[in-house]
């Protein structure tokens, strides 16, 4: 799309041939399905050794996303559209002729000029190029630069657009609606139907081949039927239903629900799909599945952008402010748990399993890295020594997780990388391709190495290159020097290319049970991960307690009020009055407190014999924007038998202040 001539390399020849071979291969298989397959066309992108033959000829730099310079020849450079249709005549000649080709000149970038005339003439000339050498090509263009003319400085607004489109014949032209799956990002609305051109509705997913959980199912539902349903003559001349990928693996459930919508009557009650869904994937369905799709529906599945990707991924750096675990993503972990016994054997539902578990580790792992911030800050060096083994350990079981699915192996991605030279040197370079795509990739000169685009939660890549950047970091806390060295990005820029260079095996075949190790990481970090989620913003009501402190409090008044407590404080205790369910409770401390607080939650049926409800005597967590909650969602979903509770700070805690105290029955937890 002439946005870059080529990272690294250059490629052997050899490889080329071979990566030749299995194009025309896939090809002929295609074709032998009665599928068109679009080839690339010209859009003016010219290699270097190209402008240093001819230094006379018209021809401009573009830039894109820090990578070099490349060269795009002027439409009104008389060898243009001698170029252009060669090209065309040599892609021909060596993949055969269905009439499809991509021309995209301007992907994230810009024309030279923003007279309509000179865009015009431009899109004709290339048009003109595409029909000298083909009088039945059909040129297909991408819309992702024409999406969003309304943001400021655009540069593609509808005048510009439609002197584009107006200048290539209605029927020569197929434009592709790239992210129709958000509103916000798609065009054909804003571009009045892509001026009269046929055009296809798609989706894009994955940007990156990122390992996420995401993808907006309703969105992607309610942007189809409202463009579906509009006016003719607003819609223009719909011509079918894509997908657009980065990536396939990660989120089937996206790719289900519009390939759905392509057939038959395609999907009208999306909320039975989603129940069909589920029995579609496993065979069959249970109330514990229909929970935990449930809320992966309501979460992750209304989301239309990636949701990021987990810090280990960075590599060593400061860790500051609040996690971000999702509860959801907890309970719907446990609840898949609970249901391994009915479909462990179902290897759709142990690939959702380990994914679903990678996710909420992944997440955990900001909470991991924060206590050890917070210990490696601290003085006390037993507890720095044991943050530092809990950190070390938690990389390698996370890898360890991941390890278990062949999906999620560094290993193989290596491998197969190797399996294309046709010597040990050829071999050696392209791991060097493989290791750098997903580590330097998207900025080609980013200095922050591993948070890039094509970022990875693999095993291997955790248990290796990250874990070792760490293992530096822990050497100096344990030692007492600052580690800020190794949080340098200039120290890890250089890490990581010394990385890319290596050739280090790591494991190709999975390993482990997804069964056994998913398991065995829920009873290490469930209860964690459970805590962790409590410290999430979240609306609530007021409870039960207001009114019900022993001897009266402010800290249970329902104003928010506040009170000063340590942990040398008498306990704040609560006399429900009666014995009661109770599902949860909400210390809040707002943002009066800059640090963690240490507490406990006891219940008790008499006031005389109590049991440990909550307890975060080792609290590491800063607290969210209403403090901490504690819910029994996924322990204790039934809730606690309680007539009294009291409330404690642990001894040692300095005085903090703290706001409301709140607990939840049933029916003033669903108010939340």
């Amino acid at each position: 799309m002439g946005n870059l001539d080529g990272w690294g390399g250059p490629l052997p020849q050899s490889v080329i041939e071979k990566q030749r071979a299995l194009q025309q291969q896939i090809l002929d298989r295609e074709r032998s399905l009665g599928m068109m397959p679009v080839v690339q066309g010209f859009s003016g992108h010219i290699p270097r050794a190209l402008r240093e033959k001819y230094p006379e000829a018209l021809a401009h730099e573009l830039h894109w996303a820090g990578f070099p310079a490349t060269f795009s020849l002027d439409w009104q450079e008389p060898l243009f559209k001698e170029f252009g249709a060669e090209y065309i005549r040599t892609m021909n000649r060596i993949y055969g002729q269905n009439h499809y080709y991509a021309i995209d000149p301007f992907n994230e970038m810009n024309p030279t000029s923003t007279d309509r005339d000179f865009i015009a003439n431009m899109a004709r000339t290339l048009y003109e190029s595409m029909n000298e050498a083909d009088s039945e090509g059909q040129w297909v263009i991408q819309t992702w630069c024409f999406k969003s003319p309304d943001l400021p400085g655009n540069f593609w607004i509808p005048e510009r657009t439609q002197a584009f489109f107006d200048a290539v014949p209605d029927d020569r032209m197929i434009a592709l609606e790239l992210h129709a799956d958000s509103k916000q990002w798609t065009g054909w609305y804003r571009q009045e139907g892509w001026y009269g051109k046929p055009w296809v509705w798609s989706i894009i997913q994955n940007f990156g081949d990122r390992v996420d959980l995401y993808g907006g199912l309703q969105q992607i539902f309610d942007n189809f039927h409202w463009m579906n349903n509009s006016a003719a003559d607003e819609r223009g001349n719909l011509q079918g239903i894509g997908i657009m990928l980065e990536g396939l693996g990660y989120n089937p459930v996206i790719y289900e629900l519009v390939f759905d919508m392509m057939w038959g009557e395609g999907v009208t009650d999306l909320e039975q799909w989603k129940r069909d869904w589920i029995v579609k994937r496993y065979g069959s369905s249970s109330p514990g599945l229909e929970k935990a799709w449930g809320l992966l529906f309501e979460g992750r599945y209304k989301e239309v952008l990636l949701t990021g990707f987990s810090s280990l991924c960075r590599g060593p750096s400061f860790r500051s402010g609040k996690s971000a675990m999702e509860e959801s993503i907890v309970l719907s972990w446990k609840l898949m748990l609970d249901e391994a016994q009915h479909f462990g054997h179902v290897d759709a539902f142990r690939y959702d399993l380990v994914h679903l578990g990678r996710e909420a580790m992944g997440l955990y792992a900001d909470v991991v890295h924060e206590e050890f911030e917070a210990s490696r800050r601290g003085v006390n060096r037993k507890r720095r020594e044991s943050s530092i083994n809990r950190f070390r350990s938690f990389i390698l079981d996370f890898d360890r997780l991941a390890g278990t699915r062949e999906e999620f192996l560094l290993g193989k991605w290596l491998a197969d990388a190797r399996a294309l030279g046709a010597t040990p040197e050829e071999s050696d370079l392209l791991e060097r391709a493989a290791r750098i795509q997903i580590t330097r990739w998207k900025l080609g000169t980013d200095p922050w190495g591993l948070n890039n685009y094509a970022a990875k939660e693999w095993s291997g890549f955790i248990g290796g290159p990250v874990l070792d950047q760490w293992e530096a970091v822990f050497e100096a806390v344990s030692k007492g020097r600052s580690p800020v060295r190794y949080y340098d990005y200039m120290y890890r820029k250089k890490w990581i290319e010394d990385w890319c260079g290596r050739n280090e095996v790591y494991p190709a075949v999975a390993s482990g049970g997804e069964l056994a190790v998913s398991r065995e990481m829920w009873e290490r970090y469930g209860e964690g991960m459970v805590k962790a989620a409590g410290t999430a913003s979240r609306q609530v009501s007021d409870g039960i307690g207001v009114g019900k402190a022993v001897g009266g409090s402010r800290l249970a008044d329902g104003r928010s009020s506040g009170a000063f407590m340590s942990g040398k404080s008498a306990p704040l205790e609560f006399d429900l009055g009666e014995s009661v369910q109770v599902f949860g409770f909400n210390l809040e401390t707002g943002k009066s407190v800059g640090g963690a607080v240490a507490y406990r939650i006891l219940v008790s049926p008499d006031g005389k014999a109590w049991d440990v409800a909550v307890d975060r005597s080792d609290n590491l967590l800063s607290p969210g924007d209403k403090g901490y909650f504690d819910i029994f969602k996924v322990f204790n979903p039934e809730g606690v038998a309680a007539r009294w509770i009291r409330l404690e700070l642990v001894d040692g805690q300095k005085p903090v202040y703290l706001r409301e105290f709140r607990i939840f029955d049933s029916e003033s937890l669903s108010q939340e």
